[in-house]
């Protein structure tokens, strides 16, 4: 009865239409974002030769600093939110993916012992 069961999610998953709309939609923001975060990086790495201040614009610029790693920790989130919802889409494409190819397998291999059979049916006649 459990190999029914299987047989059954395996036929029912293959039954399902690939989600390729989701996965071209969410690729572009993806790309987007991580171009934003390499630009922001560089321009840091650029901007990161300051010259000697006093003490209340190092602290000023300490909390410029720390509000940019924020910034730049909430798009990283960001970005990270959309890659895993790609990860996702391409999972369940790839679980439908697997489905099909073991019916075809399966269809396969029943179609070589029909042809065996038929061929040994042929051969005793």
């Amino acid at each position: 009865m459990a190999t029914w069961n299987a047989a059954w999610k395996v036929i029912k998953s293959a039954g399902k239409k690939i989600p390729w709309d989701k996965v071209i939609e969410v690729a572009p923001i993806i790309l987007e974002k991580a171009s934003e975060l390499w630009d922001k990086n560089q321009k840091r790495k650029a901007e990161s030769g300051t010259p000697k201040v006093d003490a209340k614009e190092q602290v000023t610029l300490i909390l410029s600093r720390v509000k940019q790693l924020e910034d730049n920790e909430l798009a990283q989130a960001e970005l990270v939110e959309k890659i895993t919802e790609q990860l996702n889409s391409v999972t369940d494409s790839m679980k439908i993916v697997a489905s099909r190819q073991y019916i075809l397998i399966l269809t396969t291999g029943c179609l070589c012992i029909v042809a065996v059979m038929a061929l040994i049916l042929s051969l005793m006649k």
